[in-house]
């Protein structure tokens, strides 16, 4: 080993503080060092426990989400329950209301048919008066009356009706003015007399007549029919001009509904 110099060991002395400062600077910065990061570490670590999370935040607006639709469900539910029990009552009150009025109309339809029945059993009475004081029959064509010698005289071969007022007719115009709803059937009749062709002729000829009588009494024409069979429908056997003057008439027939053959007004 060499010997040192002075100078040399002045060198020594020297290095040994500097070393002893680095030393101590390198721990310095270590310390400074590993604070900042434990620093750096806390605020990174703080600030992601702090930062909201998107998947949390969507969980979230899901339940709110949910519980919303749940309580308008539950409104939907009690409102559907309130229909049907409002459709129930009404069911109910309809059908009280239909039975009611069903009842009402079967009381009202007794009472019109009461008071349908009381109001033909008068017009019929009325009916059976008016023929009776017309010297009606009931036939099975309708109330008969017969317009014949007694009553309406026709001469052999004519079918002119006497000049002046014929009060059989008068009365048969006043009966068809009270029943509006009646029509006539007129059926002229001749003896047997002359040909079947010109009888048949005659005999309508004579129911024109008398159909002529009645629309200038006030008789609707088109309530009337007329008709004419000739001889083929004698009332009597024909012995004499009497018999035969029997035969030469009209008909006279209502339409009557409802009453039967042979049924005497009187």
């Amino acid at each position: 080993m060499s010997e040192q110099t002075p100078a040399s060991a002045t060198k020594a002395w020297l290095v040994i503080p500097f070393l002893s400062l680095m030393f101590v600077a390198g721990l310095a910065l270590v310390y400074v060092v590993d604070g900042g990061l434990t620093v750096s570490t806390g605020t990174a670590v703080a600030d992601e426990t702090t930062s909201p999370d998107p998947l949390a935040s969507l969980h979230a607006a899901l339940a709110e989400q949910e519980t919303r639709w749940q309580a308008q469900q539950q409104r939907i539910e009690r409102l559907e329950q309130a229909l049907r029990e409002r459709a129930q009552r009404e069911a109910v009150e309809t059908e009280a209301l239909e039975r009611r009025i069903e009842g009402l109309r079967a009381v009202l339809g007794q009472r019109v048919e009461t008071v349908e029945s009381a109001d033909e059993e008068v017009a019929h009475a009325g009916l059976l008066r008016d023929y009776a004081a017309l010297g009606a029959r009931f036939t099975p064509r309708g109330a008969l009356v017969s317009l014949g010698e007694e009553r309406l005289r026709f001469a052999p071969g004519a079918a002119e009706l006497p000049e002046g007022p014929i009060a059989p007719l008068t009365a048969i115009a006043e009966h068809l003015q009270a029943h509006p709803e009646l029509q006539l059937l007129l059926s002229g009749h001749t003896d047997a007399s002359g040909d079947a062709a010109g009888n048949l002729v005659l005999s309508q000829a004579r129911a024109a007549a008398v159909a002529a009588a009645l629309v200038a009494l006030g008789v609707e024409s088109a309530r009337i029919t007329v008709e004419g069979v000739g001889s083929s429908e004698p009332l009597v056997e024909e012995i004499d001009a009497a018999s035969r003057a029997r035969n030469r008439r009209v008909e006279v027939y209502f339409t009557l509904p409802g009453f039967g053959e042979d049924r005497d007004p009187a």
